[in-house]
């Protein structure tokens, strides 16, 4: 807890990431799953993989840090034995990874205020599901770092899908090449 609430608290200008690096999402993100196996839950983790490669800029680390907080998550706020799945794709807009449950759901008034760190929603008092309300705080913080964003979409009763978007790997190609070309 001690190191989320230092991620936190650094400006935006001092979270941004040195050492991004060019990763294909489609094979980096079952490896990273694998490390669930010891997970009670992790019979219901499915990974629906992508078609095609989906090649972004990342930092490994604190990449598996969002997708473990999104598992977390998942996991946490939907019951013994329903599917929680994971996918990796590109799309017009670029790479994208998300994680979306069949749990409780979230209310629409509470959507906007899942980033803030310490949120915890009434429903989640109420189900006495564990947390300071801190995972999607990081993980947004984590998104916005590595040039990229996250949504939520929740329906009370059905389910949330949680969807991070990122640069794709040609951005940090591009990056690369402008400042070589400029110092």
């Amino acid at each position: 807890m001690v190191e989320a609430l230092l991620f936190l608290a650094r400006s935006e200008g001092d979270a941004r990431l040195p050492g991004l690096e060019a990763t294909d999402l489609a094979a980096w993100v079952p490896a990273r799953l694998g490390e669930w196996a010891e997970h009670p839950r992790f019979g219901d983790v499915r990974f629906e993989p992508a078609s095609e490669e989906a090649p972004a800029a990342i930092h490994p680390d604190l990449f598996g840090e969002l997708l473990d907080a999104l598992l977390d998550n998942a996991l946490k706020y939907s019951a013994d034995g329903t599917p929680v799945a994971v996918r990796v794709g590109r799309d017009a807009e670029g790479v994208w990874v998300e994680v979306e449950d069949r749990g409780c759901g979230v209310a629409v008034e509470d959507v906007p205020q899942l980033f803030r760190p310490f949120f915890r929603s009434d429903a989640a008092r109420i189900l006495g599901v564990p947390g300071v309300g801190l995972g999607l705080a990081v993980a947004a913080r984590i998104a916005s770092a590595l040039g990229g964003s996250i949504h939520v979409t929740s329906e009370v009763g059905r389910g949330t899908r949680v969807r991070v978007r990122l640069l794709p790997a040609a951005a940090l190609c591009s990056s690369r090449a402008g400042s070589v070309s400029d110092g």
